[in-house]
């Protein structure tokens, strides 16, 4: 492909580019910012930690509680506590939780477009789940003659700094290399068009000599 009739169409490119980050401007102003609450939570046993015979399963049971803070249990709890009017989904779409391999510790995290309801929401997440571990889990281990399951708050709800998203340099950057790639498409498009009409000048060209 002839590189001189492609840089010809940098107009092209440039006029794509300016309207992909233009979109992504008024996306991005228009969307409202969403602030983040975490907390992180320890599970263990009765008062401490895992005992030796469970220590290896500390992963299955950590991401069995992490099953538990986002179930519809969990979120319809709160919702019903805090007078919500809201669906119990938009609460658990809302929530994070991670776990980190043969670690007893659960950070929850929760994304809101108000950051005092946001922590108050997962306040209340966090009350909601030790309950659920209690009185669902526990009986069980003491079926089977094991101590309970705990669930202890070691870093309480709190507020992130800043804002979670709209993230602008990002979202401009995205949308300037996506006008990039398509400017250059289109001009690799419109240069393949013109190129057949090219020969077709000079054999009429020809003819008329």
């Amino acid at each position: 492909m002839n590189v001189r009739a492609l840089l010809r169409q940098a107009w092209l490119v440039t006029i794509v580019m300016v309207i992909c980050v233009g979109a992504a401007a008024v996306y991005t102003k228009q969307e409202h910012p969403v602030y983040r609450a975490t907390m992180k939570v320890v599970v263990g046993q009765a008062d401490s930690f895992f005992q030796p015979d469970v220590a290896n399963a500390t992963e299955i049971y950590t991401q069995t509680m992490s099953d538990l803070v986002k179930s519809d249990v969990v979120a319809s709890t709160v919702v019903d506590r805090l007078h919500m009017d809201i669906d119990p989904t938009v609460v658990i779409n809302n929530l994070q939780v991670t776990t980190q391999p043969s670690a007893a510790v659960l950070q929850i995290s929760y994304d809101d477009t108000d950051a005092a309801r946001g922590q108050r929401t997962l306040e209340e997440v966090g009350s909601v789940f030790i309950e659920a571990v209690h009185d669902r889990l526990a009986p069980t281990f003491a079926e089977q003659g094991k101590p309970a399951i705990s669930v202890t708050v070691f870093d309480p709800a709190h507020t992130l700094p800043g804002v979670v998203r709209p993230k602008p340099l990002l979202n401009l950057g995205g949308a300037a290399a996506l006008g990039l790639v398509l400017g250059i498409l289109a001009a690799v498009i419109r240069v393949q068009v013109l190129r057949p009409a090219v020969p077709q000048l000079r054999q009429l060209g020809r003819k008329t000599v």
